[in-house]
């Protein structure tokens, strides 16, 4: 059932390729994780893609982040059809290092599979065990401290620091916050949160308005952020996604603006211009 056929995809570093290969498949079946674990294999063989098997685990780092942004950027638009193609190229990225990883003697893409099924195991134990849960928040709980045991942290430093430094500095904030406030109320309580926030913002108006220029922004304007994620956390807020719409909606709030400019073209339109952009919030 060997056969060749003209081959034309887009890969996940946004080349197309076309070439002529001999797949070992069934023209007429529909190709499964095993398949892709083998074309992936192929690749990196001597006589595959010279690409492929230049790459490490920290050349295509990037690409897996970027795919990942690309398969969240589908479920924001609710595409079905560009969430299962980004999807597949996440789990290419899966597969990717999982090969690279069993040819380092590591492990393979089925230790991969196995320890993920023993964690949602494990951490579900009101599903597979007879251990009773009320609600939602009371499961998110349990997982936590779930968690700690089976990476043996006892104390909300140990946890705090387990979370990957890799994230987005908003997302890590979250997350910190998250768990420390599992321990210590006082990073729960709105009030004085907010109290703390407003006294930083009055210190940092001052010293702007005093030209105090050689102080250490990028401290204060950090602690700043991360009291604001706090608040934030508090409110049931993401403070990622809240900074992300209002990214979406400035810019489209430029594109309004540049049309009416050039709409209104000259200075008797002006006031009615101004007046649309109001009405726009």
């Amino acid at each position: 059932d060997v056969y060749k056929r003209q081959v034309s995809t887009q890969s996940t570093w946004g080349i197309i390729i076309t070439r002529r290969v001999n797949l070992a498949f069934k023209e007429e079946r529909k190709y499964n994780v095993n398949d892709l674990i083998n074309i992936t294999k192929r690749l990196r063989a001597p006589n595959g893609c010279p690409w492929d098997r230049e790459q490490t685990h920290r050349s295509i780092r990037q690409n897996f982040i970027e795919e990942v942004y690309e398969a969240a950027e589908a479920i924001d638009k609710e595409d079905n059809e560009l969430l299962k193609e980004e999807l597949g190229d996440v789990l290419l990225q899966v597969v990717f290092h999982a090969c690279l990883a069993k040819e380092e003697g590591a492990f393979c893409f089925d230790d991969v599979v196995d320890g993920i099924c023993k964690k949602l195991i494990v951490r579900h134990p009101h599903v597979f065990l007879k251990t009773k849960v009320s609600s939602s928040k009371e499961v998110l709980k349990n997982w936590d401290k779930i968690k700690m045991e089976t990476k043996n942290q006892s104390t909300t430093k140990q946890a705090a620091d387990s979370i990957s430094k890799a994230l987005p500095a908003l997302m890590r904030s979250k997350k910190v916050l998250k768990k420390v406030c599992l321990h210590d109320e006082t990073y729960s309580d709105l009030k004085t949160m907010v109290k703390e926030l407003r006294e930083d913002l009055n210190n940092f108006y001052e010293k702007i308005e005093n030209d105090r220029l050689d102080e250490d922004y990028e401290e204060r304007i950090g602690e700043i952020l991360f009291k604001i994620v706090n608040v934030a956390g508090v409110l049931n807020v993401d403070s990622e996604l809240a900074l992300y719409k209002t990214c979406n909606k400035f810019i489209n709030d430029i594109k309004d603006c540049i049309l009416l400019i050039k709409v209104c073209k000259t200075k008797a339109t002006w006031p009615c211009c101004v007046g649309m952009l109001k009405n726009q919030g």
